[in-house]
């Protein structure tokens, strides 16, 4: 689902070769994406979960738009969880 949305990490490879550095792949939707990473933005400063996520990708030395992108696609399949789960959400 975080491919339809856009922040989903590209693949680099050839042959035996594996890029461990790459780009955010930007085969969505350019407004999502917009739309996402600045409520990501606002998700990582009010929410204790988010935040420890956002926390860890920077310790990994990752900079802070690849940190909220890792972050926007946590966002993006809890938003799809709970549009596809049968159980109802108490948002209360």
């Amino acid at each position: 689902m975080p491919a339809f949305a856009g922040p989903d990490p590209s693949v680099y490879q050839s042959g035996n070769f594996n890029a461990s550095h790459t780009r955010m792949s930007k085969r969505g939707s350019r407004v999502l994406r917009y739309a996402l990473i600045n409520a990501t933005h606002n998700v990582v400063k009010n929410n204790a979960t988010f935040k420890a996520y956002y926390d860890s990708k920077m310790s990994e030395g990752r900079s802070h738009y690849n940190a909220l992108g890792h972050c926007a696609g946590k966002l993006v399949r809890i938003i799809f969880k709970m549009l596809t789960s049968d159980v109802p959400f108490n948002l209360e």
